[in-house]
């Protein structure tokens, strides 16, 4: 039993603790003098107050081993966390994979038509921006789902034959800036899906394929297609615990690669990084992006400052609504105002747009579609010199 109680074990513990860094205290000789002076004991040397410390450092060296075994636990349980959610993503991606394969086998085969000669120097910048398909609402602002969806995609294929045929249009570059499906990555996304992500992603494929093909075909002049990634197709909801790669756009497009790799199709694109496409349509620098990492307003000069080209235009996405500024276009949305885009008081018309380059002319038409759901309502076109 101890000679000590408990606040005399304090003093000494505190005392012990301080050797060496008050001047009164430097040997344990002048510890023990000064705790006997204290405790008015008369210990002729240290043995029993270092025994108390002894004791002491025992005690605190077993909570540091248990709060380092306690610290190796959740390093373990957060490995094995991660670990399992790296195999239910690898086995979404090989799903997906697997069934993507499986609906091609199915789907007729593509045909094509040969190309017919153009003489003309004129090109048309496509945009396929944020189809959402999966998605369904039906609020006060805006209507959706996969049937509104492939009318209003049948529609803007349509106009953009009609206005290419009129421009004598040679080539035509079709951008697919991501979004193209609704994802899980908000709640209200999953409640309001039509379809589970692996069905989106297959549907988007396909339906982006025969919007190319459709225009392809018709327009019978050489079709190139570029891409990026975006925030949608993310496969973890999380967007702090998502790995850029793994991403389901990409199974979007491998899957648009392997409906049309017997085509004349080309892929196109000097991708500075996964989020940064690059293309010179015609000798004009063209760089596009999804925009959920990138401000309207700063885009362009950040942008510039990286890359060793002259920008001529900006392509950006993601925010659901048109703006043309000097050398920078931002494309509106398929979907409309969904739940989300309400909520937040985010409000924009549910169209798509294109652009001509006819010589050092940019003429820009928007396709607005009707809010109550799948037909026209008007359409924009715009000039630059």
């Amino acid at each position: 039993m101890s000679v000590f109680n408990q606040s005399e074990r304090e003093l000494i513990i505190k005392t012990c603790s301080e050797k060496g860094t008050e001047e009164h205290l430097k040997t344990w000789q002048s510890v023990t003098d000064y705790l006997n002076m204290l405790l008015q004991r008369n210990y002729k040397d240290s043995k029993t107050y270092r025994n108390v410390w002894n004791d002491h450092l025992i005690i605190v060296e077993g909570h540091e081993i248990k709060r380092d075994i306690q610290k190796e636990k959740y390093k373990l349980s957060d490995i094995a966390r991660e670990y399992r959610n790296d195999i239910r993503n690898q086995a979404r991606i090989e799903v997906l994979t697997d069934r993507s394969v499986h609906a091609i086998n199915t789907l007729p085969k593509i045909f094509l038509k040969p190309f017919k000669i153009v003489q003309s120097d004129t090109t048309a910048l496509v945009n396929a921006s944020d189809w959402h398909l999966g998605a369904k609402h039906e609020n006060y602002w805006s209507r959706y789902s996969v049937d509104i969806a492939k009318e209003r995609i049948a529609y803007y294929a349509h106009e953009i034959i009609r206005y290419a045929k009129n421009y004598n249009v040679s080539e035509i570059l079709i951008l697919n800036l991501g979004d193209m499906i609704e994802g899980f990555i908000h709640v209200s996304t999953r409640i309001q899906s039509e379809l589970d992500a692996i069905d989106q992603s297959i549907l988007a494929g396909e339906l982006f394929s025969q919007f190319i093909m459709k225009i392809r075909n018709t327009l019978r002049v050489p079709v190139k297609v570029g891409w990026v990634l975006d925030n949608h197709s993310r496969i973890h909801p999380n967007k702090k615990e998502h790995i850029e790669s793994e991403s389901l756009q990409r199974i979007v497009m491998e899957f648009t690669k392997l409906r049309l790799e017997k085509t004349d199709i080309e892929f196109v694109g000097n991708y500075i990084d996964n989020n940064i496409g690059h293309y010179n349509l015609n000798g004009k620098n063209i760089v596009w992006v999804h925009g959920h990492l990138d401000n309207p307003n700063t885009v362009l000069s950040k942008l510039q400052s990286g890359l060793p080209f002259k920008i001529d235009d900006v392509i950006i996405a993601h925010r659901h609504s048109t703006l043309i500024k000097e050398n920078v276009y931002q494309v509106p949305s398929m979907k409309g105002t969904d739940e989300y885009a309400k909520d937040k008081r985010l409000f924009g018309n549910a169209a798509q747009s294109f652009r001509i380059y006819d010589g050092n002319n940019k003429i820009t038409f928007e396709i607005i579609f009707d809010q109550e759901g799948t037909c026209l309502e008007n359409e924009k076109n715009s000039k630059e010199n």
